[in-house]
């Protein structure tokens, strides 16, 4: 047995019992959801606090010979040495305690699962206390689940191997101050939910073997090699009238983390409109497609067009753009926007213009009126006539009621429904009465009379009637109608 070597490692042991601190975590995790399940786009741990891996997605496994007693990844000692950034411990720890005695040590620390994309970043920052007594440290990854085995020399759905870490466990080649590892995720054949595991591993480990100390990881960070478009569809007005003139306007961003290339936006409902003109500093839009072929964006640029058209339907319509590029997010729940237009109609009302009663009539009710507009509209009355002339909103009609007394009664009906103008139509109701004429039926004069004239004749009837006589004796008795008598 190595004597020093046992009393290094026993003060190191002893330092971790010792450790405690209050402990603030620093984690950040970014997640797509689709059809086939969930993964990381991006992913950020400084391990402020282990005790919470697991319950965020990530996993431990000791595989190590004699684990019995023996400890798994663990809080950091900053009084074997402190982090690379944060609080002193907040780091993640393994030594020579994996195993107990003499064996080989294999402890995972396994990622929460990732979406992995060809050119995909893993990287993480790592040390060792001492490379007296050389660690090593793998990167494997896995496409098919996070299963490594039972024993010491499994590696279970991790038969990928990324990178190592002093693979012939040198005295010198684990760095011994924070240096940081960076992995490029290459040969997939299409995106593809998987994790990466970190991996302890040394032979002839433990505190009886001549290999394995005590290491640390730090600020572990993962990218998917996507391009997050960020799309939005506005319009100058929701609820056009027909025939007006609307912008819609459409901004894509590449909220990165990898640039976007050969972007295009497709607005197909468009096409029930009158194109009138498009304007873009980004690309071309065709009119007849309704594509807008953006081309390429670095990560955080972003592009607009804006498209003139005329509303020529009344149809209310969803109109949607989706935005498609060669690395795309696979989430697109933002790759979309919709905007709801609802044309507007203005009001209208047409019907019957008048109507004529004669006097006596029986309640009735005028033809059907039409009435039009989006919303619809609603029509009222300037005067009823005491409810003797009635709008009747179910059926469009006037309803008359008896009793009126002959006369001209004038209606207008005013269709409105928030949209200019309001439209009105003028009604006239007439009630006529048959023309009457009472008064004297006969005269007595003396013969050589004085000029006179018969008393006044009642003249009844709507419209006021006119009197003729047939026979004026060559002007002798005459009809005045002023007066309503015969001169005589």
């Amino acid at each position: 047995m190595n004597f020093f070597k046992m009393i290094k490692r026993t003060k190191i042991v002893s330092g971790i019992l010792l450790v405690t601190a209050i402990i603030l975590m620093s984690f950040t995790l970014s997640v797509f959801v689709n059809a086939e399940g969930v993964g990381l786009t991006t992913l950020e741990e400084n391990f402020d606090d282990v005790s919470t891996l697991t319950s965020r997605g990530w996993v431990r496994k000791n595989n190590s010979d004699n684990t019995e007693g023996s400890t798994n990844w663990f809080q950091g000692n900053d009084g074997t040495f402190g982090s690379h950034a944060g609080e002193p411990i907040a780091y993640i720890a393994a030594n020579y305690n994996n195993t107990l005695g003499n064996g080989t040590i294999s402890n995972w620390l396994i990622t929460p699962e990732l979406l992995l994309i060809n050119g995909s970043v893993f990287s993480f920052w790592t040390r060792c206390f001492s490379g007296e007594f050389p660690d090593r440290l793998e990167v494997r990854l896995s496409t098919d689940g996070a299963e490594v085995g039972d024993t010491s020399d499994s590696v279970g759905d991790f038969g990928t191997l990324l990178l190592s870490v002093n693979p012939n466990l040198d005295s010198s080649s684990y760095p011994e101050v924070w240096t940081e590892y960076e992995v490029n995720i290459s040969g997939l054949s299409a995106p593809v939910r998987g994790r990466i595991a970190l991996r302890y591993f040394v032979t002839n480990g433990g505190i009886e073997g001549n290999n394995s100390n005590y290491i640390g990881i730090d600020a572990v960070s993962f990218a998917a090699a996507i391009a997050d478009l960020d799309l939005s569809l506005s319009v100058s007005d929701a609820a056009p009238a027909m025939g007006d003139r609307v912008t819609f306007t459409v901004a894509v961003t590449n909220d990165g983390p990898s640039d976007a290339e050969n972007i295009s936006v497709s607005i197909p409902l468009l096409a029930a409109y009158e194109f009138i003109s498009a304007a873009t500093l980004t690309g071309t839009y065709d009119s007849d497609s309704n594509i807008w072929t953006v081309g390429d964006l670095a990560n955080g640029d972003a592009a607009t067009l804006t498209i003139e058209v005329d509303i020529d339907t009344i149809e209310d319509l969803e109109i949607t753009a989706t935005a498609s590029s060669d690395l795309m997010a696979p989430d697109a729940f933002n790759n979309t926007s919709s905007v709801f237009v609802t044309p507007q109609l203005v009001a209208s009302i047409s019907g019957p213009v008048s109507l004529t009663l004669t006097e006596a009539y029986a309640a009735m009710s005028t033809n059907i009126f039409t009435i039009a507009g989006k919303p619809t509209s609603t029509v009222v009355q300037d005067d009823d006539y005491d409810g003797k002339i009635l709008w009747n909103d179910e059926t469009k009609q006037l309803d008359i009621a008896e009793g009126l007394a002959p006369g001209k009664y004038p209606v207008v009906l005013t269709a409105s429904n928030g949209v200019e103008p309001d439209a009105t139509l003028s009604f006239v109701l007439t009630v006529n009465a048959a023309p009457t004429i009472n008064g004297d039926e006969a005269l007595t004069l003396t013969g050589g009379n004085d000029a006179t004239a018969t008393s006044a004749y009642a003249v009844s009837g709507y419209p006021a009637p006119s009197v003729r006589q047939d026979k004026d004796y060559d002007g002798k008795i005459l009809w005045n109608d002023e007066t309503k008598q015969l001169d005589i």
